[in-house]
């Protein structure tokens, strides 16, 4: 017979991403997982493996919570030209000032290639394509409603869209001017607008 488990799953990883978005990837060890999480290194090892499982456990329920931020956001009665800039409004508006916490935890590990194994790649991947097919659902609707631009392909303006998406994120843990990265989103928004 098991023993229960004295802990919640959601909070070990929700404890767990904050030690490994303040220290990184590689900086952060089995031991700051069990302070920060208030588990004992046992359990961390049964529970998730190596540090490696627990990290993509955390990155994917990351990705999730984004994903499902992004549907709502987008997802809505307005064209597909307004659903997208309220999607970077919602996001100029979430940068915060001098925080640990800049940027993206997805964006961070991508621009990190020490940390960039075969089965990280392909979480960052799915998360990617997820998020450029959402994109690009949007567009396609704003294309039909005639609030965005018909010359290029949906897909096309999806990447480009995404690629401003993660821009604004890294740019936000280097330059943090929110006047700046609003600048950036606008060029983006006059480009895509019809």
């Amino acid at each position: 017979m098991g023993r229960n488990k004295l802990y919640n799953k959601e909070d070990v990883l929700e404890k767990a991403l904050i030690t490994f978005w303040s220290k990184g990837f590689e900086n952060t060890s089995m031991r700051d997982l069990s302070k920060s999480t208030g588990i004992n290194s046992f359990s961390l090892y049964s529970e998730f493996k190596d540090k490696e499982s627990l990290f993509k456990e955390v990155l994917k329920t990351y990705q999730s919570r984004n994903l499902l931020l992004a549907e709502s956001i987008l997802s809505n009665d307005k064209s597909g030209f307004e659903s997208i800039r309220d999607f970077f409004s919602k996001l100029i508006e979430s940068i915060k000032g001098e925080t640990e916490f800049k940027g993206c935890l997805t964006t961070k590990t991508a621009t990190s290639p020490s940390v960039l194994n075969h089965s990280i790649k392909e979480i960052i991947t799915e998360y990617d394509d997820k998020f450029i097919a959402l994109f690009t659902k949007v567009i396609e609707e704003g294309q039909q409603d005639g609030s965005i631009k018909k010359e290029l392909a949906s897909d096309d303006l999806a990447y480009f869209v995404y690629n401003t998406h993660h821009g604004i994120l890294t740019l936000e843990t280097t330059i943090g001017n929110k006047t700046k990265l609003e600048n950036i989103v606008n060029a983006m928004l006059s480009f895509i607008r019809a």
